[in-house]
Order: structure tokens, then sequence, then C-alpha cells
């Protein structure tokens, strides 16, 4: 969109003469959860705010109403895309213990329990609603 190009160029320009910064466009997934689990507070109005960062223990500022109506963890910070807001939102993320926050979307080991349960049903078939019956015919 036409806010993400200038903000990319924005930042850009930031870092251009510090020898300090890096932007990428992408860190892929591992790179990125490994990066949220070493900072402490992401900026943004990103889902992964709301629904991935609060299981890494960090805080979150939410810029803007693009999330809302969904839930918030006690970590996560909303604020207007005003600049002193922002700047306001971000001094007081830094100030937040987050080591306690429990994610209202989980834990991130949904799939192993998931799977725990399907191993311990006696009789999976009865879980299939659909049957396939095979009919002869020929092709030709």
């Amino acid at each position: 969109d036409t806010e993400g190009r200038q903000l990319i160029k924005m930042l850009d320009e930031y870092v251009e003469d510090r020898s300090n910064c890096i932007v990428y466009t992408s860190l892929g997934q591992l790179r990125y959860l490994s990066t949220v689990a070493l900072v402490d507070v992401v900026v943004g109005n990103s889902s992964s705010g709301i629904l991935e960062v609060p299981s890494l223990k960090t805080a979150t500022v939410n810029i803007g109403d693009r999330q809302k109506g969904r839930l918030r963890a006690d970590s996560i910070i909303d604020c207007e895309p005003i600049t002193e807001n922002i700047k306001e939102s971000i001094q007081q993320a830094f100030k937040l213990d987050c080591s306690t926050v429990v994610n209202p979307y989980g834990d991130g080991n949904t799939t192993e329990r998931v799977l725990k349960v399907l191993r311990e049903i006696n009789h999976p078939e009865r879980l299939i609603k659909k049957h396939f019956y095979d009919i002869d015919f020929e092709y030709s």
C-alpha cells in the first residue's frame, strides 16, 4: 500500500546514516519470532503484535484501529497514529513486566494437545462422517 511504501522509504533513510540500525523487508517466520523474543517492544499495527508477540513475553504498541475487535493480552498498549501518542506508548511499554502475561489466543501448544487427544481415541473411524463408496465401472 502507499503508506507502507512511504514508511519503508522513511525507515531506509533513517538507517542510512546509522551503523547500529538495519531494516529488513521480511525476516521470515523463524527469524522474526526469534527476534521478537529478544526485544523489549514490538511497534506496529500487525496482527502478530496481538496474536503471537504476547506468547513471547514481549510488549506490543499497537498503532491505530486496524486490529480493533481482537482480544488483548495485558502486554498490549493501543495508541492513536499520532507521534506523541506513539512515543508515550513506547515509553509505557518499556516499563511493562510481561513475564507473567497470558496470551488469550493460547500458548502455542494447541497442535500437540489435539494430537494427544486424537491418539487416545479408541475408534478413530467414528470421527469420519463421510464414507467412501467404491463403485465398479469400466472406462473406455
